[in-house]
């Protein structure tokens, strides 16, 4: 071994030990400065702790409420329809400051079994402000597959999912001592019990849009899944006590495809309630989407208006059915349609429904008018707008009751410049109403507080 080999093995016996040494200093302090940084996160938020999980403890109370087993709506309750819907289209995806430009959808209930129906923009919102809960909800029914009646169907099916994981956690909480094959058994029983599979009817194109993520064989939250073709008749099994629907033909592009799209007849124990769903109105072939509704004779009918078309208004001057039919609104029944299709089917009360927004300010008086004109009873068609089946009785949020249809009125909210209606007995005494006006503004504020 040479000189210079001996004097590289000293120097590696003491340069070693001290690289390492520095190595292990370097490592704690770094160690040390990141348990630090973590010390002084959690220090800074420890005076707002209590108000950080009072606000957190808070919210997350609502929404278990909303979740939970219990249904908000009695068994023995009134069948009902619940109108969940404001504006059509796009204007509910565009950002508004006032957070007004809501879309929706409906809601019936019949001996214990709900049925929403359209669940569009804000659906699940509207569904929650009004006082529902997920336990509720059995099925949904889809009339065709654009975003405004269809895009909440995901969220529907995640908060069964979120109610069902709820039911499991309260079970693990309650059984910790006991082995993990008894909490599986416990948790298939109240599952059974307790645990939500909801009923899906769609249309054709529905169906087509969302068939490649409708996982059926291994589904928790999809019990059913019905495909409704127009003019067919479909009997509901016994568990809805009774309901039969009629579908009928709907035109209207659905962009997937402009054949399948329907309205549809509800006979609810011999009451019958009528959807003309998204449908323009086809001069030479009318008696295709009339006959249904003449030959059913529904006393209850929601009438899509969509919007009102300059072309509408050549229709006076027109002098053949080739340029009437140019004047009717081509993908909703609009001003022309609506009222042809009133005046062939005088149904008993009529809620006009799918406004676009920008009719936000004329909803009452172009439903008014049109009811004079037909000798009709119309109303528009807004969130908290609730009728009683059997007699059409309709919730005067006055008198927080249902009367008759026939007194109702409705009040166009001053402070939200037609954006809101309220249905109310004729001439309120005006302190008591704009009392309960206040009422109703500060339930909503509550709500969107909370969210």
């Amino acid at each position: 071994m040479t000189l210079s080999q001996r004097e590289d093995i000293v120097n590696n016996h003491f340069i070693i030990p001290f690289v390492n040494f520095k190595k292990n200093a370097l490592k704690e302090r770094h160690e040390d400065k990141k348990t630090d940084v973590l010390n002084e996160v959690i220090n800074v938020f420890q005076e707002k702790k209590d108000d950080f999980f009072k606000n957190i403890n808070g919210i997350e109370s609502l929404f278990k409420n909303f979740i939970d087993s219990e249904r908000s709506i009695p068994k023995d309750a009134f069948s009902f329809l619940s109108v969940l819907r404001k504006w059509n289209s796009y204007t509910p995806i565009l950002p508004s400051e006032k957070g007004d430009n809501k879309g929706g959808g409906y809601f019936l209930y019949h001996r214990g079994k709900g049925i929403v129906i359209d669940p569009g923009f804000n659906f699940v919102e509207n569904f929650y402000q009004e006082g529902f809960k997920v336990a509720d909800i059995d099925a949904v029914l889809i009339t065709h597959a654009h975003n405004d009646h269809t895009v909440d169907l995901e969220s529907i099916l995640t908060l069964v999912y979120k109610h069902n994981d709820a039911i499991k956690d309260t079970i693990i909480e309650k059984m910790k001592d006991k082995t993990e094959d008894e909490k599986r058994k416990e948790i298939e029983q109240r599952l059974k019990e307790q645990g939500k599979k909801v009923d899906l009817f769609m249309n054709v194109g529905t169906f087509m849009k969302y068939s490649g993520w409708l996982n059926l064989k291994d589904s928790h939250e999809i019990n059913s899944v019905t495909v409704l073709m127009p003019n067919t008749k479909y009997e509901l099994s016994e568990e809805y006590h009774g309901i039969t629907i009629y579908t009928t033909k709907a035109k209207h592009h659905e962009i997937i495809d402009e054949q399948y799209a329907i309205g549809f007849i509800l006979d609810i124990d011999g009451v019958k309630v009528g959807f003309t769903g998204d449908t323009g109105w086809d001069w030479d072939r009318n008696e295709v989407m009339v006959k249904p509704f003449i030959d059913y004779k529904p006393r209850l009918v929601i009438a899509h208006l969509g919007s009102i078309k300059i072309t509408e208004f050549d229709y006076v001057k027109a002098t053949s059915d080739n340029e009437r039919n140019k004047c009717f609104y081509r993908h909703h029944l609009g001003l022309l349609g609506i009222t042809k299709f009133l005046d062939m089917t005088k149904p008993e009360l009529t809620i006009v429904s799918e406004f676009g927004e920008e009719l936000r300010e004329m909803r009452k008086e172009i439903v008014d008018s049109i009811g004079k004109v037909l000798e009709l009873k119309c109303l528009p068609g807004d969130i908290g707008l609730h009728i009683r089946l059997n007699d059409l009785g309709v919730y005067c949020f006055v008198e927080e009751d249902l009367v008759d249809y026939k007194s109702i009125e409705v009040y166009s909210d001053d402070l939200e410049k037609g954006s809101t209606l309220c249905f109310h007995r004729e001439e309120p005494d005006h302190k008591i109403f704009n009392k309960a006006l206040l009422k109703k503004r500060e339930v909503y504020r509550y709500h969107s507080s909370k969210e």
